[in-house]
């Protein structure tokens, strides 16, 4: 069974959560907090600097807790498949999944917003997330590390582990590693419109951030349990008036973020 916790990483390199990370944990809060999910940001300083700065999703029931008291720091050595140090992304990788086969529960990246509340079903399986960047392909490329649940110790995990102890990342990066692991026992894996819609389809993004439509046509279209708001694709755009794509994310969360509070 996997546990009802929702899991989040922040590794702070001088820069504070911003809209979307807020909202990526509020969304979760609104959605998931009566049905007895707990929900933890582990940061790796600063606890009670975080815990003062997050006052109002502390107040909803977010805690913040020391990465470090449940993993062991990683030496440079050590990260070297996972991409290398200095790179908060891959680090960040490297930590959630020793966290999540730990401790078992649901991890999210601070850019991706839930939409709806996934089945209890799931929760039977030992291992769920979906394949990534496989929209219009017949066979999936990669599959999801940025949202996905877990038991503890679970087969998917330890497999993962095993194989990216013997190659580096340039021979295999970790959503290519998934793949080796998807026969994993008690493993489920998604649709990527389950967790990805659209995320990584650059003319479907483009549509999304400049027409009138919002997330609840995306949950009506594709049933998406989650909404990945991919920097990567959002840096490529711009609306005429000079309006970032990362901003017109935000005008886009700021209104899904109000449907949602004001139930």
């Amino acid at each position: 069974m996997i546990p009802k916790v929702f899991h989040f990483i922040w590794l702070d390199r001088g820069s504070e959560l911003g809209y979307i990370e807020n909202s990526s944990i509020e969304s979760k809060l609104i959605l998931y907090k009566d049905l007895g999910f707990r929900f933890i940001l582990w940061v790796d300083k600063d606890v009670e600097k975080y815990i003062n700065n997050l006052s109002r999703l502390v107040s909803m029931g977010l805690e913040v807790h020391y990465l470090f008291d449940e993993v062991k720091k990683a030496e440079i050595n050590e990260l070297y498949n996972w991409g290398g140090s200095g790179d908060i992304r891959l680090e960040s990788d490297y930590y959630r999944i020793h966290l999540m086969n730990k401790l078992g529960g649901v991890y999210s990246d601070l850019d991706s917003i839930s939409l709806r509340v996934m089945p209890d079903d799931l929760f039977h399986y030992k291992y769920v997330t979906c394949y990534e960047t496989s929209f219009y392909r017949k066979n999936p490329t990669g599959v999801c590390i940025g949202f996905f649940m877990t038991e503890p110790n679970s087969p998917y995990l330890n497999k993962f582990l095993e194989l990216r102890s013997k190659y580096n990342y340039d021979e295999f990066s970790q959503m290519k590693l998934g793949v080796k692991c998807i026969d994993s026992e008690g493993t489920f894996i998604l649709p990527e419109v389950a967790l990805l819609p659209i995320s990584y389809e650059s003319r479907m993004m483009r549509s999304f951030l400049l027409g009138d439509k919002g997330f609840k046509e995306v949950i009506i279209r594709y049933g998406s349990y989650e909404f990945h708001c991919y920097n990567g694709i959002l840096n490529q755009f711009s609306s005429s008036k000079g309006i970032s794509g990362k901003r017109l994310m935000e005008l886009k969360v700021q209104e899904y973020m109000r449907s949602i509070t004001n139930k």
